[in-house]
């Protein structure tokens, strides 16, 4: 989902930044926020994490309790994007 958004970025208008900026003060980019909301979502629907942080949100991320596993994962959605 997240290779496909970033090979069809220039045809559906995913380029470029938005206002807003990140917990490092970076600009946030389009496909950045696809990037995390597509982990975030698969990630908490898994059923496998436990807790998660994004280097693009400044909460812990939580699954519903019922979703909750045993795996703690960090990640950055897209790194080294600069679309």
């Amino acid at each position: 989902i997240i290779s496909r958004a970033v090979h069809r970025a220039g045809l559906d208008e995913m380029g470029g930044a938005t206002e807003e900026v990140n917990v490092q003060g970076e600009i946030v980019k389009r496909l950045d926020i696809v990037s995390n909301e597509t982990m975030i979502h698969f990630l908490v629907n898994s059923g496998q994490l436990c807790l998660g942080a994004s280097e693009e949100t400044e909460n812990v991320i939580r699954p519903a309790e019922h979703l909750t596993g045993e795996f703690v994962v960090t990640f950055d959605p897209l790194d080294g994007s600069s679309n």
